[in-house]
């Protein structure tokens, strides 16, 4: 009886987080504490971002960003631009436990705060839904002796906090190539990209990238080790900027840095509150 009621608990609870939560399989609220509290020891190596932003300028590393649309592939589940796949599944654990030589793993920061005063599941955060969903995942793959990138260097709060310049530096003088899902509204506005030196595409699918996966890899190989590729594919990008990077090429998975830069400066909201989405992060 126990079971059935939390299987009915985990599916039907009107809170999502909550839900998310409960997927993560935890008999109590202070279980589920001790898991976050062990992802925030082990996530510790997080950068600032001006930190990050200044790693992989001055190494020309990649980046592959996981958050919470990652986090749910992780654990199984569909997103709404991207079907559950078992092989991007075992791609994207593979990207989790990787060395961060060639190839920074980016998260959100997460220090687990306030953990004390949650006296029941809907008092925890977003954040805490994330992580506590692929907790034990996340803390069999990840160390505290590693360095991780800090995932919010293509979101609103970089442009608020370093400055667009700093954000312009990623891509200063390079040849580049953009791949995004067609008809995405990922732009190359030229008060954020003046500064590149020339600019190619790549279009994937705009829901599912992930089902043509190879024939992307195939056309991002055609171009020469000197151009630098900006992802903006969902998962799909995650694991296309980790693989190319141990191919030579330099990679960065960002996302929606473009919306973000217009949401800086009062052109249009979120990309999440436009598309009637959860905040990513």
């Amino acid at each position: 009886m126990y079971n059935l009621k939390k299987t009915l608990l985990t599916m039907l609870h009107p809170k999502k987080r909550v839900r998310r939560i409960l997927r993560g399989g935890f008999d109590d609220i202070e279980m589920c504490k001790t898991i976050l509290r062990r992802v925030a020891v082990n996530l510790s190596g997080v950068m600032s971002m001006a930190d990050t932003i200044n790693y992989i300028c001055d190494r020309r590393v990649s980046i592959s960003r996981i958050g919470d649309g990652e986090f749910e592939c992780i654990a199984g589940n569909s997103i709404p631009f991207q079907k559950h796949s078992t092989s991007l599944q075992n791609r994207l654990l593979e990207v989790l436990g990787a060395d961060p030589y060639n190839c920074l793993i980016g998260f959100q920061p997460y220090k687990a705060l306030n953990l004390d005063q949650i006296t029941n599941y809907r008092q925890f955060t977003y954040a805490d839904s994330c992580f506590a969903q692929i907790g034990r995942t996340l803390i069999e793959h990840t160390s505290s002796d590693r360095i991780y990138a800090n995932a919010m260097i293509s979101r609103t709060q970089a442009f608020q906090e370093l400055g667009v310049a700093e954000i312009k530096r990623l891509w200063h003088k390079r040849d580049v190539v953009v791949v995004t899902g067609r008809g995405s509204a990922f732009s190359m506005d030229p008060r954020l990209f003046d500064n590149v030196r020339s600019v190619d595409h790549i279009y994937g699918l705009s829901a599912h990238a992930f089902s043509r996966y190879d024939c992307l890899l195939t056309a991002c190989l055609q171009f020469s080790d000197r151009h630098l590729f900006l992802l903006s594919l969902g998962p799909t990008a995650t694991v296309l900027a980790y693989d190319l990077s141990h191919r030579g090429y330099q990679a960065l998975d960002i996302g929606h840095a473009p919306n973000c830069f217009h949401e800086f400066i009062g052109e249009r909201e979120s990309p999440e509150r436009e598309s009637g989405k959860k905040k990513r992060y």
